[in-house]
């Protein structure tokens, strides 16, 4: 395994100055022409990159409740509790069996849908099922083509999307180390996959980094491969880690010189790791994160003041706080209540030159629109700084994306073309 400073002298040699040339050439031509629109926040997982787990905590299990709606449900029917989930991480990976059992049991209940939500009164029961649709398609070209045809910007003809390029970034996520499973389809060949992919679409990818990852800038220098490579890097501390971890820190140090974007996971706590109490590093001091539930070990390690650690050492460093403190956060905005994250992002943003943060996530959220858009106007500093991002797919057992995004484009207004193109073409090349 390389130390950090052989990993840092390979990075700085691998990795060109423009950044330009981390972009593949269909990419490299629409930023060039500069005539795009951009989500600067998705994912396209398939069936193979996620597992059962996942899909549980993230989508079914959280919407439906279904835990007396039937014997035969030996997954759908988990309880709400976190432990009731916890003896999937017993297994080693979710073998074909497994996933063949699981898919019986979606469409078991997506035929008995309309009486099971008549039943328990479930209204948004056929939105949660929309990410079971998707989780069936093969390969994320297929996912992506999903998007293209339903939820990206190029769909909203009526404010002049469909005629501009699209640009699309895309969010692997490293759950072999954060939950410590077996993927069907393992990251490398996730990364390998997104790199053939990229060749043929417009889209933007980032390298999932985790700190416990063992062969972590092996893995970083076969993503920034010049002839196919990665373009940003994302970081998701929720899933047991701070952002300031000192294996991280000679990424942020090629990130910071080389211009290479971070987003980060800044939202809601949907998806964790699994314990009520981790030791993680500050820097290199050694800590202990603890809460009554897990949810609230994983909300510490996500809070935007844990970048102040990070930022202080590279404040030239390009970040994007993912979902921009998440929909309880705005929901105080919006209810006339002060909100520590929105108070903490902002103070990021005036003190470095380069932070950033999307609305991902938070546009199924109608009801706190009008906080965000007032944010906007008020606060020269969000404005310049704010970015559109869907959170495609995972947001889609919430809501009605597509409706949902329509709303919030007309709300926008003035702001609308800065969310869309100007700020996040500063965040990405500028």
């Amino acid at each position: 395994m390389l130390t950090p400073e052989e990993f840092k002298i390979k990075a700085d040699s691998l990795i060109s100055d423009n950044i330009l040339d981390r972009l593949q050439p269909i990419t490299r031509a629409i930023i060039e022409r500069d005539n795009f629109v951009c989500d600067v926040h998705c994912h396209f997982f398939d069936v193979k990159t996620v597992n059962i787990k996942y899909f549980l905590k993230r989508t079914i299990r959280q919407k439906l409740g279904l835990e007396n709606a039937n014997e035969n449900l030996n997954y759908l029917n988990l309880g709400e509790e976190e432990y009731d989930i916890d003896a999937l991480t017993n297994q080693e990976f979710d073998d074909e069996a497994q996933w063949k059992a699981f898919e019986d049991e979606i469409v078991f209940v997506e035929n008995r849908k309309k009486e099971i939500a008549d039943e328990r009164g479930l209204e948004s029961f056929s939105d949660a099922f929309k990410s079971s649709k998707i989780l069936r398609l093969k390969n994320p070209k297929e996912v992506y083509d999903f998007y293209l045809d339903n939820f990206s910007l190029n769909q909203y003809d009526a404010f002049g999307f469909d005629k501009k390029d699209l640009l699309v970034t895309v969010l692997p996520m490293d759950m072999e180390t954060g939950w410590q499973v077996k993927l069907r389809k393992p990251l490398k060949e996730q990364m390998a996959e997104l790199k053939e992919i990229c060749k043929e679409v417009p889209m933007i990818p980032y390298f999932p980094a985790h700190p416990a990852r063992t062969d972590l800038y092996e893995y970083f220098l076969e993503a920034f491969d010049p002839a196919t490579s990665f373009f940003g890097v994302k970081i998701y501390p929720g899933l047991g880690y701070l952002p300031s971890d000192h294996r991280l820190y000679p990424i942020y140090e090629i990130c910071e010189k080389k211009g290479i974007p971070v987003l980060t996971h800044c939202g809601g706590e949907a998806v964790t790791q699994n314990k009520k109490k981790i030791n993680v590093f500050r820097r290199k001091e050694e800590v202990q994160v603890e809460g009554e539930r897990i949810v609230q070990v994983s909300q510490q390690c996500n809070e935007p003041e844990e970048w102040s650690f990070v930022l202080a050492d590279f404040p030239n460093l390009k970040l994007n706080l993912g979902h921009f403190g998440g929909v309880g956060a705005w929901e105080k905005i919006r209810d006339g209540k002060e909100s520590e994250r929105i108070n903490d992002i902002e103070a990021l943003m005036q003190k470095y030159p380069n932070v950033y943060a999307d609305f991902s996530f938070n546009v199924i959220e109608t009801s706190i629109f009008d906080a965000f858009k007032d944010a906007l106007d008020k606060k020269p500093i969000f404005s310049e700084r704010a970015l559109f991002g869907s959170d495609f797919w995972v947001v889609c057992p919430n809501g009605n994306l597509k409706k949902a995004q329509e709303t919030f484009f007309n709300k926008m207004g003035d702001h609308l073309d800065a969310l869309v193109y100007r700020n996040i073409r500063n965040y990405l090349v500028g």
